[in-house]
C-alpha cells in the first residue's frame, strides 16, 4: 500500500533544490558582541518583533551613514 501512495505522489528531485525567493543572497560573517550588549539588542529585538541579525544591522548601517556623512 505505501508503495501505491508514494508512485502516485510525483514529486521531482529538482523541487527540494529550490531556495526560497525571500532569502538574502549575501554571505555573512560572524561577530563578536558583548554580553551585556547582546541582551540589549535581544530586548529590543522582542520589543520590536524583530530578528536579532535585523536589529544589528539596522545599527550599524546607521552607524556606516553617520560615519561616512560627517567626513
Amino acid at each position: 500500500m505505501s508503495d501505491d501512495l508514494l508512485g502516485s505522489i510525483n514529486i521531482n528531485d529538482g523541487d527540494f533544490n529550490k531556495k526560497s525567493p525571500f532569502a538574502k543572497k549575501e554571505k555573512a560573517k560572524p561577530i563578536r558582541i558583548r554580553e551585556s550588549q547582546y541582551e540589549s539588542i535581544r530586548e529590543i529585538a522582542f520589543k520590536k518583533h524583530m530578528k536579532m541579525v535585523d536589529v544589528i544591522e539596522q545599527m550599524l548601517q546607521k552607524a556606516i551613514d553617520e560615519e561616512t556623512s560627517n567626513k
